[in-house]
């Protein structure tokens, strides 16, 4: 799934009471921020715990979906509607796209296959469930 086919799908669950608001926005950041933290606790586990390669790329692809949706919701949400997928400028995009690069490349370090579109369609398909039940908004994984 491409960015710009999941750009639609992916505002369909940015149900917050905070979409619009600055509230939103540092909301968005700290979700990007926090998921990045979950990518790099894949590999972490990984080296601790012996992971099985096979469930570490399970919970990875769940990891960068969730980043993935982060980043596109933030950068829709700060051009006011006016995102193209395809314009890599301004709100801090050369940070932000670094930093999702250099947990791409901690992932192909550890023997991880790095797929954007998979893990957009993994996350459109987990967040789908949970609007359907009812459960979009809350904490956990295991909604």
């Amino acid at each position: 799934m491409t960015e710009p086919e999941y750009l639609p799908l992916a505002l369909r669950t940015w149900t917050a009471p905070l979409r619009g608001t600055p509230e939103g926005t540092a909301y968005l950041l700290w979700g990007l921020d926090s998921e990045l933290g979950e990518v790099s606790a894949v590999f972490k586990r990984m080296l601790r715990d012996g992971t099985p390669l096979d469930v570490a790329q399970d919970r990875f692809d769940d990891e960068l979906g969730d980043v993935l949706w982060y980043w596109t919701v933030l950068q829709w949400e700060q051009r006011q509607g006016n995102y193209d997928p395809q314009d890599r400028t301004g709100m801090g995009h050369w940070y932000w796209d670094a930093m999702i690069e250099t947990a791409c490349g901690g992932a192909r370090r550890a023997g991880l296959d790095v797929d954007y579109g998979r893990s957009r369609a993994k996350n459109i398909a987990k967040l789908t469930s949970r609007a359907e039940r009812g459960v979009i908004q809350g904490s956990g994984g295991d909604r």
